[in-house]
């Protein structure tokens, strides 16, 4: 069998998801996390169509949350 690492005082053993694995996979290849496209600037984790989509849905969140209507920028 192979040697064990010592754990460091305060060190936590966690176990990673599969989706959690393959979108720093994908990060560290420079591609986007939800998809094989590469991502759209350096330090992102998405590519130009997934960012679009996720900054409309913060869009309509945030509007909903202060009672504004995203379609139209009103109350």
């Amino acid at each position: 069998g192979g040697r064990r690492r010592r754990r460091e005082v305060g060190e936590v053993k966690r176990k990673l998801s599969k989706q959690r694995a393959y979108q720093l996979r994908q990060r560290a290849k420079g591609l986007c996390a939800l998809c094989p496209t590469p991502v759209w600037r350096a330090g992102s984790d998405r590519c130009r169509e997934h960012l679009d989509r996720h900054l409309e849905a913060k869009r309509e969140r945030h509007a909903k949350a202060r009672g504004i209507d995203a379609m139209h920028g009103r109350a």
